[in-house]
């Protein structure tokens, strides 16, 4: 019971650290605050041609792009996620011309994303999610953008629990996922009643339902 204790608020302690980390790199980093605007720029433009927002990522990374795409779809933001094996096998199609392409990879090493930028358009914007600032994804010359997630040393999961499982860098990813979602929806849509409006109508069924209509 000792160690589950320990090891419960040890995790609580450094997800907490990194967060925190996290708002204070958007507070005084004007490099990361620059790539985000210009993340967020790229894609209403997408958006604003008629285009769509495709999100792809492996392993738990792609549990994030379904996430970010529920949450823009709940905003009327027209968004599909997409495997990068299966893209190989036939589901390259879901990227059309004018798209932009979001990836997430918390290493920035994916070999399967790697693979999958291979096949894009050179037209598709691209931006990369992701905790590491120097990587081969960073380096691809089709990457046009980075949203960037520093992770410290003393929060990585093989510095805190001993195996490097995606936990505490999942949180950041996802964080920084949905700021950058509820940023474009503000973006695109300044009115906050035609906001409440365009996700209510998302949203029929259940307590969020009830709420809005």
């Amino acid at each position: 019971d000792d160690l589950i204790s320990k090891t419960l608020n040890n995790l609580l302690f450094s997800e907490s650290l990194a967060v925190n980390h996290l708002h204070e790199q958007y507070k005084f980093s004007p490099w990361s605050i620059n790539l985000f605007h210009y993340s967020l720029h790229s894609i209403k433009k997408t958006l604003q041609s008629n285009g769509k927002i495709v999100v792809s990522g492996i392993g738990k990374s792609y549990k994030l792009a379904k996430k970010m795409v529920a949450t823009l779809s709940s905003f009327s933001i027209n968004s599909a996620a997409l495997h990068p094996v299966e893209a190989l096998h036939g589901d390259l199609g879901v990227i059309k011309e004018g798209d932009a392409l979001i990836v997430i990879s918390s290493s920035g090493n994916s070999i399967e994303i790697s693979q999958l930028l291979n096949h894009v358009d050179n037209e598709v914007k691209i931006i990369l999610l992701t905790c590491q600032r120097n990587s081969k994804l960073e380096r691809n010359e089709k990457v046009n953008s980075l949203i960037y997630a520093e992770l410290p040393f003393s929060c990585k999961e093989e510095n805190v629990y001993g195996i490097n499982a995606p936990t505490i860098s999942t949180t950041l990813l996802m964080i920084l996922a949905d700021c950058f979602s509820v940023c474009l929806f503000k973006s695109l849509t300044n009115d906050d009643d035609e906001r409440k409006i365009l996700f209510g109508n998302k949203h029929p069924g259940g307590a969020i339902g009830e709420a809005y209509n």
